[in-house]
């Protein structure tokens, strides 16, 4: 909900993109003032849960979830409407475009290496689909440096504890 002259009224698509892109384009222009005068940009929307571990110079656009067992190495960058859940962990220059979901709640660990792009809508981390899956196994998912995860791509942690789904590009 927006509040226009009072009167709070729903947001179209529209308006979430003209924000998404003044958003996205004012983050890249003011980034080196940003660094210098406030370490990390949390937009008022965007719901950062206080256990979280942040690093320097990171931006959570409007709309964002990071949860209680995230860790954000600096320099990350969250567009409007990415996620992060469970024990996940970002390495440093990150970016999660819109829609991006990375992690998941059940028991289990995802780690996104330095310098990945994860592309807009993208769900990485999350629960495993193989039959052989025991919604109590841990499951893992590493994903190393330097890789662009295209949009809507879905990757999963491994089927079973003793396993690990492993992603270098």
């Amino acid at each position: 909900m927006l509040r226009i002259g009072g009167i709070l009224r729903p947001l179209s698509a529209l308006t979430l993109r003209c924000f998404s892109r003044t958003f996205s384009s004012s983050y890249v222009s003011e980034k080196s003032s940003v660094d210098a005068v406030n370490p990390s940009f949390f937009h008022p929307t965007a719901v950062v849960h206080p256990d979280a571990v942040i690093g320097q110079g990171v931006s959570i656009g409007p709309f964002c979830t990071v949860g209680p067992s995230a860790k954000l190495g600096d320099g990350c960058q969250l567009y409007p409407g990415s996620h992060i859940f469970g024990d996940t962990e970002l390495g440093k220059q990150c970016v999660l475009m819109t829609g991006a979901v990375v992690g998941d709640d059940l028991p289990g660990r995802t780690v996104i290496g330095c310098n990945n792009i994860i592309g807009y809508h993208a769900v990485v981390g999350v629960k495993c689909q193989d039959m052989k899956y025991k919604p109590v196994d841990e499951c893992f998912l590493d994903v190393g440096d330097n890789n662009e995860i295209r949009e809507h791509t879905s990757i999963h942690r491994s089927s079973k504890s003793s396993e690990r789904t492993v992603c270098q590009y």
